[in-house]
């Protein structure tokens, strides 16, 4: 299909409050919880403020995705200077079908066209969000880190560990010398 003919059929608006119930039940969807960073499931009221707040901030752009007459997704853009980060999310029963392909390339145009100061789009996905990455990387984004986190909780685990490993480097060391 032709970028004039999905432009034809597939286009960006501007989030509205009325939109607050819809893009909730998305991001509660089990699969997009799995797939965020904070897997906890989003309340009405932390939703409302969150988005009232969102649609205020001159930094937040938010953009429901449609297909002709049907709301198929939406995705935000966090702008920090020449950069802006994307979230998405593509509504449950539209998965599968490729159009996170088509949202993140509409907001790649939306940025370059009503965002001059902006160079750079950036995307956080975690490992497992196999769709994500494949999506991202289909419409040109270059994998350009790796992120590790500790978890805090496990430090006791880790410290019997690295004991084991100075313990042994002990007795290694303590070898070499008596020989």
């Amino acid at each position: 299909m032709g970028a004039g003919i999905v432009k034809r059929k597939c286009w960006l608006r501007s989030v509205e409050v009325s939109d607050a119930d819809l893009i909730l039940e998305w991001v509660n969807d089990p699969m997009d919880r799995a797939n965020s960073f904070s897997s906890d499931p989003i309340t009405r009221d932390d939703h409302i403020v969150w988005l009232e707040s969102a649609l205020k901030n001159p930094a937040m752009r938010l953009y429901i995705m449609m297909l002709n007459d049907r709301s198929v997704g939406h995705i935000k853009l966090k702008i920090d200077g020449e950069s802006a980060e994307i979230g998405y999310c593509i509504a449950p029963e539209w998965r599968g079908m490729g159009l996170a392909k088509v949202i993140v390339a509409l907001a790649v145009e939306e940025a370059k066209a009503q965002l001059p100061e902006v160079k750079t789009l950036i995307a956080q996905v975690k490992p497992s969000n196999i769709a994500s990455s494949k999506a991202l990387g289909a419409c040109g984004y270059q994998q350009t880190m790796l992120q590790y986190e500790f978890d805090l909780d496990t430090f006791d685990d880790m410290n019997s560990e690295l004991t084991a490993i100075v313990d042994s480097a002990e007795g290694k060391a303590f070898e070499s010398n008596t020989h």
